[in-house]
C-alpha cells in the first residue's frame, strides 16, 4: 500500500512539473515575442508614433501631410499631432457613431480633416462589429459580430487625387490592409512612409503576412517591425512572421528617401 501511495504522489507530482514548465515555455514563448514587436500592437500608440517619428528623423525626411486610415475615434491622429507640426491630416472613419465621436475631438485643430467613408475598392460596403461603437468594425464577418453597417468605399488613388498625396499613411482596418494598399497602388511611389497592421483579423481576411511581404518587395520597400525597443528592420521573409497576434509594422519607400540609398551604400 505505501508502495503504490508513493507512486501515486511522484506520478502527480511529474504531472505538476510538466505543467509548470510548460507555463514557463508559454511565458517564456510569448516574452521573447513582444521583444520582436510581435503581438505587441495592441494599445501601443505612443510607441507607433514615436516608431514613426525615430524613421523620419533617422532618414531625414518630414511627415508634414498624413493620412489616418481607420482612424476610429482619433487617438493615433491626436497623438501624431501633439509631435509634430502636420500641415495637413486627413482622417477616414466609416462608422457613423465612431465617426461622430472622433469629429468633435480632433476637428478643433485647423489641419484636420474628416471624412465618414472607408478606403479600398470603390463602392459599398458592410462593416461588421459587436457594438456600433467597436474598434474592432471591419469588412470580414466573424460570429460575435451581430452588428452590420453600409459603408461608402472609395480608393487611395480617388483620395490622393483630390488632396493630395501624404507622407504617411496609417492602414488600422481589421483584415482589410491588402485592399486599402491596393486602392493606393496607382499613388504609392509618392508616399513615404506607411504603417500596416497585422492580426487575427487577417485570419477572417485569409490574408498571409506574406501577401503584404511581397506587395511591398515588388517595389523595393523596406519593412520595419514597431516593438517597444523601436523599430526593427524585417530584411528577409520567414513563415515564423505569420504570427496572428496583433502586431504592427511599417513599411519606408526608400527609393524617395535619399538619405537610406546612402545608408544602404556605406553598408555595402
Amino acid at each position: 500500500m505505501q508502495s503504490l501511495t508513493l507512486k501515486v504522489f511522484r506520478f502527480f507530482l511529474r504531472v505538476i512539473l510538466r505543467a509548470k514548465a510548460f507555463e514557463f515555455i508559454r511565458t517564456l514563448e510569448h516574452e521573447i515575442q513582444l521583444e520582436q514587436g510581435k503581438g505587441w500592437g495592441a494599445g501601443s500608440i505612443e510607441v507607433e508614433v514615436d516608431c514613426a517619428i525615430n524613421l523620419s528623423k533617422r532618414f531625414r525626411f518630414e511627415i508634414q501631410h498624413f493620412f489616418d486610415v481607420g482612424a476610429y475615434q482619433g487617438e493615433f491622429a491626436t497623438e501624431l499631432l501633439s509631435r509634430l507640426p502636420i500641415k495637413k491630416a486627413i482622417l477616414f472613419e466609416p462608422m457613423k457613431a465612431n465617426f461622430e465621436k472622433m469629429k468633435k475631438e480632433v476637428e478643433v485643430n485647423e489641419a484636420v480633416l474628416t471624412l465618414n467613408l472607408a478606403i479600398g475598392n470603390p463602392g459599398e460596403k458592410t462593416i461588421y462589429s459587436e457594438n456600433k461603437n467597436s474598434f474592432l468594425g471591419s469588412f470580414y464577418q466573424r460570429s460575435d459580430f451581430a452588428v452590420q453597417e453600409l459603408v461608402p468605399v472609395v480608393s487611395g488613388f480617388q483620395i490622393i487625387a483630390e488632396y493630395g498625396s501624404p507622407d504617411f499613411v496609417k492602414i488600422d482596418v481589421e483584415g482589410a490592409e491588402l485592399e486599402v494598399l491596393e486602392s493606393f497602388r496607382q499613388s504609392l511611389e509618392s508616399i513615404k512612409l506607411v504603417q500596416f497592421e497585422f492580426g487575427p483579423p487577417n485570419i477572417e481576411s485569409r490574408t498571409f503576412f506574406r501577401d503584404l511581404w511581397e506587395f511591398f518587395q515588388l517595389r523595393e520597400w523596406n519593412l520595419f517591425c514597431i516593438s517597444r525597443n523601436g523599430p526593427i528592420p524585417v530584411t528577409s521573409y520567414s513563415s515564423q512572421l505569420e504570427c496572428f497576434k496583433t502586431t504592427n509594422f511599417l513599411a519606408l519607400n526608400s527609393k524617395l528617401i535619399d538619405s537610406f540609398r546612402m545608408h544602404k551604400e556605406n553598408l555595402a
